[in-house]
């Protein structure tokens, strides 16, 4: 699927609901700001010794960005952070999809 737009910035402005997220590798920044859509399908949930989500979301961005990420990398959006479970999914038109998991925090016994 190619975007309606040949200039991609213009496609992830945040004035359309575009967000920007943080690329983290090993707590380190890899890009300070990568703009993308966020498609978060997500419920909070808490088990006890774990807190997360239940379930992935995607994060649709620049192929130019996608190139730098991995699985294990992090993405913080809106302040939560995400873990990229597989390599981004290239469509061709220059957009790439990146699938998410949200980042599960060990929390320590009381």
């Amino acid at each position: 699927m190619r975007p309606a737009f040949d200039n991609l910035d213009a496609f992830f402005d945040p004035k359309m609901g575009a967000a920007a997220a943080q690329l983290l590798r090993g707590g380190a920044v890899v890009l300070e700001r990568v703009m993308g859509w966020h498609d978060p399908e997500t419920e909070n949930m808490d088990g006890g010794a774990f807190r997360g989500r239940s379930s992935g979301s995607e994060f649709t961005c620049k192929q130019s960005d996608a190139a730098l990420m991995k699985p294990r990398d992090v993405l913080v959006i809106d302040g939560e952070r995400f873990e990229i479970v597989r390599p981004p999914v290239q469509d061709g038109g220059g957009l790439a999809s990146v699938s998410l998991a949200p980042e599960v925090t060990q929390i320590a016994p009381v």
